[in-house]
């Protein structure tokens, strides 16, 4: 693996398409070799680390087997001076509770959390093989209703899940849902809670008022920096499901800044207004209720949508196989990435912006009821998991009382545009805990073909 050094910012970057990734010099220094000490490592003397699958500016993601039974397994990392730091540290270890708490079979599973002997956090989870939907759509173009049902009923059965355990992912997008076709159609899982938010009324991990998402799927509540709850899922949902229906995102802009003024206030098009012939006023009800502006007008559960998207969806036998239908492309389409391509928390689109992270009413357990799980709290490390580092008191509590107020209340009105301005300015400026997109077996030079695994990016420190 070469290391890239740009002439301008003597910055050092993995990959260089010929200019930096940083200032855009196509002045490059000088390629050196670079060695990374992790490959070969067995950490927690039970995972012999393989290759790196990306990295970023807050750790690095590794392939990794199990020693003893050769199970291969995906490791994230913190880097091991991050791993001092209270917020971050949590905000890792509230990962890895998501992953746990959830527990879906249609969720990535968590296997393990600890601290390795250099003092670096770590998240070992399962290792997904397939593709995502973003490179799926890229590939074969839209979905047929019954291919888009299907994979969407399947998102929804796990996010109805996570939502009667206290848990809102807050950034479902199509890069963050694997899919892999088998006999009997496609399965799913779902990755990436790294920005989940859990309901247990422990500790905020984020500053209030600032944007936490990716925006091209991002409720306007988020948007705008205000509270959320299960219904920014749904929201996200109903935007995945109108891309995978139509071929195109239902927003489009120039800027952030756009984009997310258009999330706020423009409703998801039709969709025989963006492909003729899907003229279908009854799934077109339910796109437009999941993706209502004023959130009291979405469905209050995900299992309400899955209902009535199932009631929409024409009655179809079996699963049928890749459509292969064409994309719709609009002028000005987002531009989409390679194989491999590794999108940074560095102020662009796909990145997690600096966010609130907020406490979130509890959700009915409707098709599960299984009732509440007893809240994890942070402060307190599992048996088996390092002490983490103790944030300072005066920066600890938040207010508990949201809790009691009324789950769904109306947002404050009358506030949004400055309200919004400030989070564009925020989220512009901020990094968070991006996007790595992998795919592909692993490939002995580091430069293999698409197929095989995405996890959440560790992106630059908040």
């Amino acid at each position: 693996m070469a290391l890239f050094i740009c002439q301008r910012c003597e910055k050092e970057h993995d990959t260089w398409a010929g200019s930096c990734p940083g200032c855009g010099s196509t002045e490059l220094l000088k390629v050196a070799p670079q060695v990374d000490r992790m490959l070969g490592r067995t950490v927690a003397g039970r995972y012999r680390v393989i290759k790196r699958l990306g990295q970023g500016g807050m750790g690095s993601v590794y392939l990794a087997e199990q020693v003893g039974i050769g199970q291969q397994v995906a490791m994230k990392f913190l880097n091991s001076n991050l791993s001092l730091d209270p917020d971050v540290a949590r905000r890792f270890l509230n990962e890895a509770k998501s992953y746990a708490r959830v527990g879906h079979p249609n969720a990535v599973t968590l296997h393990d959390f600890g601290q390795d002997e250099e003092g670096s956090l770590y998240i070992s989870m399962e290792y997904v093989e397939g593709d995502d939907l973003k490179r799926l759509l890229t590939n074969v173009g839209r979905l047929s209703l019954h291919e888009a049902g299907d994979i969407i009923l399947q998102v929804a059965d796990v996010l109805a899940y996570a939502h009667a355990r206290g848990v809102v992912h807050r950034d479902l997008k199509p890069e963050n849902v694997m899919v892999r076709q088998g006999m009997r159609g496609w399965h799913v899982k779902v990755l990436d809670f790294g920005i989940a938010r859990i309901a247990d009324g422990a500790t905020r991990l984020t500053a209030q008022g600032a944007v936490a998402g990716t925006p091209r799927y991002m409720s306007p509540e988020q948007a705008m920096g205000q509270d959320v709850d299960a219904r920014a899922d749904i929201y996200a949902v109903g935007v995945v499901l109108f891309e995978l229906l139509t071929g195109v995102q239902p927003f489009d802009g120039t800027s952030l800044a756009d984009i997310m003024q258009k999330q706020v206030h423009q409703a998801v098009p039709r969709l025989v207004d963006v492909v003729g012939d899907l003229d279908m006023p009854a799934l077109d009800a339910v796109i437009q209720k999941a993706t209502a502006k004023k959130r009291v007008e979405r469905y209050t559960t995900m299992e309400a949508f899955a209902a009535d998207l199932s009631n929409a969806l024409p009655t179809m036998s079996g699963r049928p196989a890749i459509s292969g239908v064409s994309p719709v492309v609009k002028p000005g389409t987002p531009e989409t990435t390679s194989p491999g391509t590794m999108i940074y928390g560095d102020g662009t689109e796909d990145t997690m912006l600096r966010g609130a992270s907020v406490p979130t009413p509890p959700i009915d357990a409707g098709l599960y009821n299984t009732g509440r799980v007893a809240p994890i709290p942070l402060t307190q490390p599992a048996p088996g998991m390092p002490e983490l580092p103790q944030r300072p008191a005066a920066r600890d509590g938040f207010d508990k009382t949201a809790h009691a107020a009324s789950p769904y209340a109306p947002p404050p009105s009358g506030r949004s545009g400055w309200v919004l301005a400030l989070s564009v300015a925020g989220a512009l400026l901020a990094g968070g805990f991006g996007v790595i997109a992998l795919r592909g077996p692993p490939p002995v030079d580091g430069h293999g073909p698409p197929g095989a695994y995405g996890a959440g990016d560790m992106g630059h420190p908040p």
